[in-house]
């Protein structure tokens, strides 16, 4: 199993001849972003709903930096015809985040601003995260909440190593197994991840089957949609952030 114990503890060295598990691997990629001081980056989600009577897909860019202890950005931009943007920030005085879905639009403003006090990076992201449109593995793996980790990692009940794949010209490891959407919960479809041999991670893919939407809220469970998500991740342990980037943005 993984833990976020195993992910913080210094890995077994393995002969040569040895391959690591599937366990191993994804604890050395998340100690790669953890007690970083720095990190910057963007991930890029595509999502494709395929049917019987044809496909749908939609994009959502985020773009990720932060600066220990309390300066924090994340921007999300979801394309069209559906097109949204998310914005956290923080200038470590004060952070601010869209109002979370669901909640009334404030008659002035659509963002909540709160005092940064004492909390560090990983906690302003637990505050506005449920504001984003992309609360994605990666993204959580990225800010390295420890809540937020052992949330993830229960979520991945299974890890087996596929073994040593190329990936854009890079021998990689490749970690698949089953998800679930909750800790606990039933397995619901397949993941996979591809991770470099210096614990970066390069892309995390999903699929499941759900029942097909129809008209007047009927639901067709016989001929079920492929729900398909693929990140594509580029983050650089302890990047140089756009210091710019860290102010509070009021509106929007």
């Amino acid at each position: 199993m993984i833990t976020v114990a195993i992910a913080f503890a210094s890995l077994a060295v393995t002969r040569q001849a040895d391959l690591p598990s599937g366990g191993q691997v994804i604890s050395m990629m998340l100690a790669r972003y953890n007690r970083l001081t720095s990190l910057t980056g963007n991930i890029k989600l595509l999502v494709q709903a395929k049917a019987s009577t044809g496909s749908v897909g939609e994009e959502v860019d985020t773009v990720v930096q932060y600066q220990c202890p309390n300066k924090l950005y994340v921007r999300q931009d979801r394309g069209a015809p559906y097109s949204k943007t998310w914005v956290v920030s923080s200038d470590g005085a004060r952070f601010s985040y869209n109002y979370p879905e669901g909640q009334g639009r404030h008659s002035v403003s659509s963002r909540l601003i709160e005092p940064v006090k004492d909390l560090d990076c990983a906690h302003i992201y637990a505050a506005a995260s449920l504001s984003l449109g992309d609360r994605s593995a990666p993204l959580g793996i990225a800010i390295s909440w420890t809540d937020e980790l052992k949330r993830i990692a229960a979520n991945w009940p299974t890890h087996n190593l596929a073994g040593e794949v190329e990936f854009e010209g890079l021998k990689v490891w490749k970690v698949i197994g089953k998800f679930t959407e909750m800790p606990n919960g039933p397995k619901v479809g397949d993941y996979y991840l591809i991770i470099s041999k210096q614990g970066d991670l390069l892309e995390y893919g999903t699929q499941k089957k759900i029942a097909t939407p129809l008209a007047n809220n009927r639901v067709d469970t016989d001929h079920p949609t492929v729900l398909t998500q693929t990140w594509q991740v580029h983050l650089e342990p302890n990047g140089k952030p756009i210091p710019s980037l860290f102010t509070v943005v009021v509106q929007g």
